[in-house]
């Protein structure tokens, strides 16, 4: 019998529609609507062509709100649930260490289900340590990373350039789920 999965997740980008979150914070500062189609490249300040200041201005006075104010994406309890049959699930973001406690808050809010969840702040958010079997991420770099841990790269605007054309991209949760599901059907 094989063992449990172990699945990591990141969670902006992925659970927490952090970016739609930040969407009037920089339309306020920028005088004009930004749509999260705007947002081409992870550099929020470079996509949406930002000064310095203008970004250090936004994040600094939304940065801790949006941590504890996110939405989650509407396909996210299903995709969960069906993750969760397949193994153990962890949180690997690179959320800052002082965000931790307003991030346990949220994923308490949110979630009914225990994750191990492990802030990665100014390192590798995946390394072939964590011993996983997939990782299911929106930054492109992180997919490619984890790729002989099976990246997964969840398909927004800032992440549609450059990906080879192997990596494994999933409109959704749930689809990212399916495609799992189907790989240990597919080896069972």
């Amino acid at each position: 019998m094989r063992d449990p999965l172990h699945i990591a997740i990141d969670i902006d980008g992925v659970l927490a529609d952090f970016v739609g979150g930040l969407l009037p914070h920089l339309s306020t500062a920028l005088s004009r609507v930004v749509h999260e189609e705007n947002i081409t490249e992870y550099d929020i300040e470079r996509a949406l062509g930002m000064t310095p200041q203008e970004w250090a201005d936004v994040w600094s006075r939304h940065e801790h709100r949006l941590y504890a104010e996110a939405l989650p994406y509407a396909d996210v309890h299903e995709g969960l649930a069906t993750l969760s049959t397949l193994g153990r699930l962890t949180i690997q973001t690179g959320r800052p260490d002082g965000a931790a406690a307003a991030t346990r808050e949220w994923i308490a809010m949110h979630f009914d289900m225990p994750f191990d969840i492990h802030f990665r702040s100014g390192m590798p958010k995946y390394t072939e340590a964590d011993r996983v079997d997939y990782f299911i991420e929106d930054h492109l770099n992180t997919a490619l990373a984890a790729e002989r841990g099976r990246g997964i790269l969840i398909d927004r605007p800032w992440n549609r350039t450059g990906a080879p054309a192997h990596i494994q991209r999933m409109s959704t949760l749930i689809e990212a789920a399916a495609a799992i599901e189907a790989d240990v059907r597919s080896l069972a």
